[in-house]
């Protein structure tokens, strides 16, 4: 537990999308991830992450004993059941950053939302998401009509009824769903390459600034 490095063997399009979620997570949604640091992994590419598992944090994988409704609100609701002991705000808080979480989910367009891919960790002052950590199958959903949302935590399709009521309860979620419209692609690409010393080519640029626009687009045609 801690101070333990993994590795993973990842293609190039693998890496940048868990770079990309990494910068996303933090600096839009204000969600934790783990870090990650691109390494030669047997000598093949990949990434290198530090493990963020306390050794005196209980950890739990989200499962539909906690989520048994595909309604998002009376998930939301339902939580509240399970997780008993997290007090007030921190209820508030969890409630939150499930929100932010499904919002972030949308943007990158992740399909592998499994129960084995979203921690959660128990503390002294209730329940929390832990760090997310699985991005292999990120930037791969296209939109036509509609979005269906569909993970470990709830499923429901945008637009819809079950959006509606989500909006109802939870009037702020319209204000995570709009963060997307604040990123900037371009500028995190930069970013990347910079930092991690990389060069992204043409082709992969041209791939997330067209993901990138695809859910813009799709968030504008819902008219929040």
């Amino acid at each position: 537990m801690g101070g333990v490095y993994y590795g993973k063997v990842l293609n190039d399009k693998e890496i940048l999308n868990y770079l990309l979620c990494e910068k996303i997570a933090g600096k839009v949604y204000e969600l934790q991830t783990a870090h990650f640091i691109p390494a030669k992994i047997r000598n093949k590419t990949g990434l290198a992450s530090l493990n963020f598992r306390k050794r005196d944090v209980d950890y739990f994988y989200a499962s539909q004993d906690y989520f048994p409704f595909d309604n998002p609100t009376q998930a939301l609701r339902c939580l509240k059941n399970f997780f008993y002991i997290s007090k007030g705000n921190e209820y508030n808080k969890l409630v939150d950053d499930i929100l932010r979480l499904i919002s972030f989910h949308i943007y990158t367009g992740l399909r592998d939302l499994i129960d084995c891919n979203l921690l959660f960790q128990e503390e002294e002052n209730g329940f929390s998401l832990a760090p997310l950590y699985d991005f292999d199958f990120a930037f791969e959903h296209d939109i036509v009509e509609k979005y269906y949302y569909k993970s470990t935590l709830c499923f429901f399709a945008l637009p819809s009824e079950d959006l509606n009521e989500l909006l109802e309860y939870y009037p702020y979620f319209r204000n995570y769903l709009l963060f997307m419209l604040n990123i900037n692609m371009k500028i995190f690409l930069e970013e990347i390459k910079k930092e991690n010393n990389l060069e992204i080519s043409e082709l992969y640029q041209s791939y997330y600034l067209k993901q990138d626009k695809i859910k813009k687009d799709f968030v504008r045609s819902l008219h929040l």
